[in-house]
């Protein structure tokens, strides 16, 4: 901890050190104020000018600070900055999704996945709680429920694309969503592609 200094051993008014204790104490003080002006035109830097109503896109804080209601032009000025923003992120962030998306092609595959089972549990009012195909493989195996054999894990995925796509990995519901089943992990299995669509929304025995 930081001792206090005596009063007299402290930077004068004028200098550097005692504009910065008057900004700390939210002080005001003539003298540092002209001395701080001062040092700014020495070093060239351009002097700090009052905003002004209908400016620029930050004038709308000058009623803010005077605790008044916007005016149409500052609110025009600052929709019209914030719609520029808008698109110019929007753009930027499309290009890093679709960066991120490739790079990481299998994770985003199972995220749209889970997505898609999230969206039709919803449309049918099922309980959903969260689960990874990982849990899925940890806790049931590699092997398919259906038919009882090893899954390919390195095969495609998606139906009808890729040679092997029969032989992939599909989490298949026990209890089709369609018929009242959970998108919980209780409720599913690992299967190949084409057993869990030979199966269609038939519940087991």
């Amino acid at each position: 901890m930081t001792k206090k200094l005596p009063y007299e051993w402290r930077q004068p008014c004028g200098t550097w050190g005692a504009y910065k204790r008057h900004l700390r104490k939210k002080e005001s003080c003539e003298e540092c104020l002209a001395g701080e002006t001062q040092r700014r035109r020495n070093k060239g830097i351009p002097e700090l000018t009052p905003a002004k109503c209908g400016e620029n896109a930050t004038s709308y804080k000058v009623h803010l600070k005077n605790k008044e209601p916007i005016c149409d032009n500052c609110r025009q000025l600052k929709n019209e900055y914030a719609r520029k923003q808008y698109q110019k992120d929007k753009e930027n962030n499309k290009k890093k999704k679709q960066e991120y998306y490739y790079k990481n092609l299998e994770h985003s595959r199972e995220r749209t996945k889970r997505k898609s089972h999230r969206r039709r549990a919803r449309k049918h009012s099922a309980k959903i709680t969260p689960y990874s195909v990982k849990d899925v493989l940890s806790l049931y195996g590699v092997n398919c429920h259906i038919c009882n054999k090893p899954i390919d894990l390195n095969a495609p995925k998606t139906v009808g694309k890729g040679l092997g796509w029969e032989n992939g990995l599909h989490i298949d519901h026990l209890i089709p969503l369609s018929k009242g089943g959970s998108d919980t992990l209780e409720n599913v299995r690992p299967a190949h592609g084409l057993c869990n669509i030979s199966k269609g929304s038939k519940i087991p025995k």
